[in-house]
């Protein structure tokens, strides 16, 4: 037993030896990437940097002032045993019990919209008791931060929406204690010299962005939260296994991505094959019915006679 036990105690440290030679050979930037995963939420999840995040939330939500806030845990469970869990991104809750979803997406996917109406379900479940006969709740806001633009807002060109239940012909809100918000990121264009000062939700998109390229903080950002964002993001704030779950997330995005990107080459080569062999039999018919002969035409098309001969 006790040789099992020395073996496997050194295939482990073998392995965490490997990862750690890999985490030094890995070249990666100054700041980490907020559009990923695990480098949003070393940023924005953690509690001591609570301010940050505050701070984002009080730009984007229009309808109250957030002076404290605690996570919570950000795995979902429905009531109905058989419906699909959720995990959010971040999961917070206000100093007046309002809960916050945020979400961040990077790769585009089909049917979004819907996805973010369910995950929006789960804090007004789980905020009625079983068998309470009241079903009050505080307000849901589920922010989604998108590195794509969805289809149901094509053609809009504001980087933030914000959707509420409202009377169409009227805009009468019937409750502000929902509410669904977009950050296209995309549509967010602005240079660094474009933002005017003190527009710190511009500041927040561009970081967004771009902070993984850049190699020190901008002077046009010289408010304190710009340096307290800075801080919070370099990717050496991060102990080793932080940095390599970041790594690790890295490199799942871009396999997902190169997968996505050969899947769309193999189908459009796909498209021109079919598109070829469809005008070759089109030309072939064409000769057939002005009396050519089908070796003429297989000569001519590289069909064979029998193919031709079957029209």
């Amino acid at each position: 037993m006790w040789r099992e036990n020395l073996l496997c105690a050194r295939s482990c440290m073998s392995s965490i030896n490997l990862t750690i030679m890999e985490l030094k050979n890995y070249e990666i930037g100054k700041y980490v990437d907020l559009l990923n995963d695990q480098g949003f939420k070393h940023v924005f999840g953690r509690e001591a940097n609570k301010d940050i995040l505050i701070a984002f939330l009080n730009e984007i939500i229009d309808d109250r002032v957030i002076v404290d806030l605690e996570h919570m845990r950000n795995e979902q469970v429905p009531l109905d045993i058989e419906s699909k869990k959720s995990v959010f991104d971040l999961y917070c809750k206000t100093q007046d019990g309002s809960r916050i979803v945020v979400e961040l997406q990077k790769e585009s996917q089909v049917d979004y919209v819907d996805r973010a109406i369910y995950y929006s379900t789960f804090p007004i479940q789980n905020q009625v008791d079983k068998g309470c006969k009241r079903y009050t709740f505080s307000a849901v806001y589920v922010i989604n931060i998108l590195n794509f633009n969805i289809k149901e807002l094509d053609g809009d060109k504001d980087v933030i929406s914000i959707f509420r239940f409202l009377k169409l012909n009227k805009y009468t809100i019937l409750s502000n204690k929902y509410t669904l918000i977009f950050i296209e990121l995309p549509k967010f264009t602005k240079k660094l010299e474009d933002i005017a000062a003190g527009n710190i939700l511009d500041g927040f998109c561009y970081c967004l962005k771009n902070m993984k390229d850049l190699d020190c903080r901008p002077q046009e950002l010289e408010q304190r939260i710009w340096s307290r964002l800075f801080e919070a993001s370099r990717v050496a704030a991060m102990n080793t296994q932080e940095q390599l779950a970041y790594i690790k997330e890295m490199n799942t995005a871009r396999d997902i991505r190169n997968q996505i990107e050969y899947a769309e080459e193999r189908g459009i080569e796909k498209g021109r094959v079919e598109g070829k062999a469809e005008e070759k039999l089109t030309i072939a018919r064409n000769m057939k019915q002005k009396g050519i002969d089908s070796a003429t035409i297989a000569e001519c098309t590289g069909l064979s006679v029998e193919n031709i001969e079957n029209f």
